[in-house]
């Protein structure tokens, strides 16, 4: 079992991780580019909610298989009192969330049309170069 977070899912409690490296090449960082575009459009809606779901889903196979947690469950017991806690959670566990940003993003922001800001990228938005 990875470390995390403990959450509790409905009354279950469940550890929840960072994303992996690995989940983000293979197709995570797709869903959180397109998720950060939707919030930079102003798009506040249901698709954005889902979008963090499958995100939080994502985070959650690390521990959990779809026999342990099924993603019916989960979709079931997610609700808008702790979806802005789940996501605060795998944001700031895989290091995507900048300093402040998590206070800055409220569930009352989102239920009255306020702005979330987007996850942030992981360095300042500078091009860096790795070298040996």
């Amino acid at each position: 079992m990875f470390p995390g977070q403990k959450f509790m899912l409905g009354d279950r409690e469940v550890i929840l991780p960072p994303l992996s490296l690995g989940q983000l090449r293979n197709g995570l960082g797709a869903k959180m580019d397109q998720h950060d575009s939707r919030v930079m459009e102003g798009k506040l809606d249901n698709e954005l909610m889902f979008l963090r779901v499958e995100i939080i889903i994502a985070a959650l196979r690390r521990n959990y298989s779809e026999t342990d947690l099924p993603d019916s469950e989960i979709w079931d017991k997610l609700d808008y009192g702790n979806l802005l806690p789940a996501w605060r959670a795998v944001l700031g566990l895989s290091g995507l969330d900048a300093e402040g940003e998590a206070e800055a993003a409220r569930v009352d922001g989102m239920m009255s049309g306020g702005s979330i800001p987007p996850s942030p990228p992981g360095t300042d938005g500078q091009s860096t170069t790795l070298t040996n």
